[in-house]
This record gives C-alpha cells, structure tokens and sequence, in this order.
C-alpha cells in the first residue's frame, strides 16, 4: 500500500506509535543503553542534516522515549548516581522542541503527499475512464457496421431470390435496399482542403490537467533484501585483522575486534577497526577497558556496527556464547554484524542473529557460559545486507598497545 494514501494525521500518529515501542532488555548493561543513546544522537543528526526528515523524528524520538520514560525500569538503573542518570539531560531539554518541531513539519510533509496521491488518482481515473469510454465507443461502431454488413447480406440474398423467379425476359435491375446507406473510406466523405472544427467540447476533453512538482514525491529509502540498511565493510579491514591476530591464532587464542563507522546516505560505512585489550582463550574472547574503546569512538564520532572475532581451529559459525555476545548488538542496532575469520579454513562468515526467532530467543534465554540451544529454526544466518567494498579505506586503531 502507497504510505501517502493515508490520511496525515493517522500516518504520523503510526510512526509516533513505532517509534516510542520499546522494550528494554534487562540483561543488557545499562551502560550498553546509555552508550547506544550517544550513538543514537549521531544518526539521528546525520539524518537531520541530510534532510532525512522521519528518520531523524524517528530516532529523536526514540532517544526521548528511552532516556525520559524506559531507563528508570532497567533494574540496574538504582546503580548509578546521580551524575550518571542526569548525563543526557541538557540533550534531552535540546532534542524536545527539535522532535515537535519536526513532527509539525512531517505533518505538512506528508499532507502535500496526500494531496498529490489524491490528484495522481483523479488522474488516473480520468485517463481510464476516458480510456473506457474510445473502447465502448469503438466496440458500438464496430457492432454496427457489422449489423449494416449483416442486414445488406439478407437483403441482397432476398433480392437475388427474387431475380430468380422473374420471367427471363425481364430486365434485371439490382435495387439499393432501402436505408442502407454505402460505406465509404474516410478520404471519400471530405474535399481535401477540409480541416474538421475543433468545439469547444473537444477542447475541453484535450485540457491536461494541472501539473505537479515531482519533487514532493516521497523519498524513497533504500534498504537490502532484509529491510536493513546496507552495511558496506572495505574488504582490507579482514586482512588486517587477520594479520594483527596471528600471533594469536598461532597460540590457539580468540582475538576480538569492534567494527565502528558512520551512517551516510542511509546506510553505514565501517571505517575503524578498534582492537581494545581484551582477555581471550581458544574458544572465547572477552573485552576490557572498554571506556577506552568509547574515548575513540567519540573522537572521531562513530557508531558501532557490530563485532570481529577469530576462531583459531575451528569453522566459522557463531557458538553458543557468540550469540549472546552479538544478542546485545543487535538490539541495540539491528543492522549489527558479528564477522568470524577461520584462519585454518581459510573462511570468514558474515552473520546476524534471525529476527524471526533467534534474536527473541537469545535475548530471553538467562544461561551463561556455553550451553546447547536448539538449532531449528535455525538461531543464526548469514548477513544479506553486508556489502564487501574491494577499495574502501579502513582506520585501524589497536588499544592494546596502549
């Protein structure tokens, strides 16, 4: 259904519903929320910048509905102090009258969109009925030049049934039927300096109607096959990372990487490989100081895009303790990719958890450490809206040096 066939009003009030239903996850860290506000903002300013207009109304909104009405649920939320809970005040005193703001234009925004729908449909069923009308008008013609074809033959056979009975002295005249008049070409029935008038009825019937600035249409945004927004990662950033975990894969340890970029154009960019210091074994990686991986990424104002790990011997796929490490990613961004190199395979795998099942089941499952889930449906599958870019520039920043 074409969105702008919606009456305004409704069309605003069911992106303000979407927008504001949300459901906090009370196994993700509420440092993780509050991180995931920052980030929010940044989208939601590019959008804002680009004149993506219900983008960034989405997420402002989004933002307001977490930080002024959901946080205070999180059970973590009695933790912090005072300062910690105030941290997004003076953003939200900003983001208020910036989101009304862009709620009024949205509303002007998409009633000239239902304005130009609607004269797009009279125009339409202008043109078909109009289209209808030749049909029957060409459909009456037809039928009755068969019927004058029709009446001419039984009237030329009733007359040659006559001749036949005549004396055979008789002279043999062949009569016209009565009303039956001779059809003529088109070239026959006017001189050749004839030009037809034109009526006024016939002008009116040619009138265009009044024109439209096709720059109302509605923008489209484009999205992958799943509905996401495409992903592009620069094909260099595997190697690099690949290359900055050997010493580890050599010793049969996981090393683990954040995979951080920007939203442009609606759809993200990696350009940062981030190696924070970090705890690994053979089947695990754990992450630490991870205020020094927020100092960067608020430096060079990134949004985090999802997560690389190595598995040293074995295939790539994401274990059971790799779900619930990407299961926060994911809520917090749905596009979030988890990307697994298997160096002894030679295998990387680009993965993200099913939304249909998998997301909703990781997220509700309180098991730690590794244990069994069941596999149908299946819990994982590969990421459609990942893009490899053969030539596009990755940033490579490793905290462990540090």
């Amino acid at each position: 259904m074409d969105v702008r066939s919606q009456d305004p009003s409704t069309r605003l009030r069911t992106l303000t519903n979407f927008a504001s239903s949300i459901k906090l996850e009370s196994r993700v860290p509420i440092q993780r929320y509050f991180r995931s506000g920052t980030e929010m903002l940044r989208m939601a300013d590019v959008y804002y910048k680009e004149g993506s207009i219900e983008n960034a109304y989405t997420l402002y909104l989004k933002f307001l509905t977490i930080f002024v009405e959901k946080i205070i649920e999180h059970p973590e939320y009695h933790t912090l102090s005072s300062a910690e809970r105030s941290q997004f005040n003076p953003k939200i005193k900003e983001i208020f009258p910036k989101t009304e703001t862009l709620k009024q234009k949205l509303l002007h925004i998409f009633q000239q969109e239902h304005e130009l729908y609607e004269d797009e449909m009279a125009k339409k069923k202008q043109e078909e009925t109009l289209r209808l009308e030749k049909e029957m008008e060409a459909l009456r013609i037809m039928k009755e030049d068969e019927e004058r074809r029709r009446q001419y033959q039984v009237e030329k056979d009733k007359f040659m049934v006559d001749v036949g009975h005549r004396p055979s002295n008789e002279k043999s005249v062949l009569v016209k039927p009565d009303g039956l008049a001779p059809i003529f070409s088109a070239n026959n029935l006017y001189p050749s300096n004839y030009v037809p008038s034109v009526t006024h009825e016939t002008k009116a019937a040619a009138k265009e109607l009044p024109g439209f600035d096709r720059n109302l249409k509605p923008r489209t945004i484009f999205l992958g096959p799943s509905g996401l927004r495409t992903v592009v990662l620069p094909a260099s950033v595997l190697d690099e990372f690949v290359s900055l975990a050997d010493f580890n894969t050599k010793n049969n340890v996981e090393t683990c990487g954040i995979l951080a970029g920007k939203l442009e154009q609606n759809q993200f960019l990696i350009t940062h490989l981030l190696i924070p210091k970090q705890n690994g074994t053979s089947d695990s990686c754990t992450t630490q100081n991870e205020e020094e991986l927020f100092n960067v990424q608020d430096k060079y104002n990134l949004v985090t895009l999802g997560w690389i790990h190595t598995h040293p011997t074995q295939t790539a796929f994401l274990s059971s303790v790799d779900l619930h490490t990407h299961c926060s990613y994911q809520l917090m961004m749905p596009e979030a990719v988890a990307v697994v190199c298997a160096p002894k395979y030679n295998e990387t795998g680009y993965f993200t958890l099913t939304t249909n099942h998998g997301l909703d089941l990781i997220a509700s499952c309180r098991q730690q450490g590794f244990h069994p889930h069941p596999s149908n449906p299946p819990l994982f599958e590969v990421a459609s809206h990942i893009q490899i870019h053969p030539t596009a520039p990755v940033s490579v920043v490793d905290l462990r040096k540090l």
